[in-house]
């Protein structure tokens, strides 16, 4: 995520979904399938974020 932000904020994203999905299922880990969703619009707005300012210079 750190090499490529635009793919991997969504990557990391689709992994996190995968992950709450998981836990969901799983009776006893709701509180950390809680935790996962709300890393999970951190992890969009950084993609989403990345997106948008690929490519463009900050002004010297």
């Amino acid at each position: 995520m750190a090499v490529a932000p635009r793919f991997g904020g969504w990557l990391v994203a689709g992994r996190l979904v995968g992950i709450i999905v998981n836990l969901l299922s799983i009776p006893d880990y709701y509180d950390i399938a809680l935790r996962d969703f709300g890393l999970l619009p951190g992890a969009v707005a950084l993609a989403r974020l990345a997106q948008r300012y690929h490519g463009k210079r900050q002004p010297s």
